[in-house]
């Protein structure tokens, strides 16, 4: 049975599923080679719910972005949903509460850009 760090997760967006996307997937699985690498995203870009500037529609569907993860090398993709109350979700909260407790993550990368939780 998985232990608790069996499982590496990268997080992220996702939109479209590039080099640097795979290349995380690819660089989480050789830290980690014996882990179960899980990608996790969002249904909705956050930008179409928090009403900022810059972008705002997906540019692959959700359906597409799992195929193309798993593509990439992601063993498992998990989608949440990215709506009002995440989105106000404090950054301890979503780490302890997503990545730890329910992901139960004995590694954690995203890209350089990604922030956690309200305010990142």
């Amino acid at each position: 049975m998985p232990g608790p760090t069996d499982t590496a997760v990268v997080l992220g967006t996702f939109d479209g599923v590039h080099a640097a996307h795979a290349k995380l997937i690819g660089e989480t699985r050789a830290k980690a080679p014996e882990a179960r690498v899980v990608a996790v995203t969002f249904d909705r870009i956050p930008g179409s719910v928090l009403g900022l500037d810059g972008k705002s529609q997906q540019i692959v569907s959700c359906d597409d972005k799992v195929m193309l993860l798993k593509r990439a090398g992601a063993d498992e993709v998990r989608i949440l949903s990215f709506d009002r109350s995440l989105s106000e979700t404090e950054p301890e909260d979503f780490f302890k509460r997503i990545v730890l407790d329910e992901l139960k993550a004995g590694s954690l990368a995203v890209g350089y850009d990604f922030r956690f939780g309200n305010r990142g």
